[in-house]
């Protein structure tokens, strides 16, 4: 059952956009190869995905707060000013502090990337070549 459970989560990961949905799947593909792969395979691993935890929490909090919330401010104070074909412009959309939360959202992505995605494929990765027999 874990072993079905695990190829779900790996279809979504392959599928989903990098959001929470794919975050959720992530987690789900930690707890099945936490539960199929050894404790000694683990404890080496283990270290990898508490950082990809943080940097993918940290990452999404950055987007948020750099990018997504006050553009959507922005976006919703244009709306109630010019109307919502106003805000929804590519002219709007392509200048001005708009047009600069884009670009800082960077940060947010590296963080999400960097210390998130990378660590959690090292740790995936150490999980699945380790084909080590346990020693008794």
């Amino acid at each position: 059952m874990l072993i079905a459970v695990f190829a779900y989560a790996t279809l979504q990961l392959l599928i989903q956009r990098p959001a929470t949905h794919q975050q959720r799947a992530e987690w789900l593909h930690q707890f099945c190869l936490r539960a199929i792969r050894s404790d000694r395979a683990w404890h080496k691993a283990e270290p990898f995905i508490k950082t990809g935890f943080w940097g993918l929490n940290i990452g999404l909090g950055l987007m948020i707060v750099l990018d997504l919330f006050p553009a959507g401010l922005l976006q919703f104070w244009d709306v109630l000013q010019n109307g919502y074909w106003h805000a929804r412009r590519l002219s709007y959309l392509m200048k001005g502090l708009y047009h600069t939360l884009e670009w800082l959202r960077m940060g947010g992505d590296l963080v999400f990337l960097l210390l998130g995605a990378v660590p959690l494929v090292i740790a995936v990765g150490k999980l699945v070549l380790d084909h080590r027999p346990e020693k008794s």
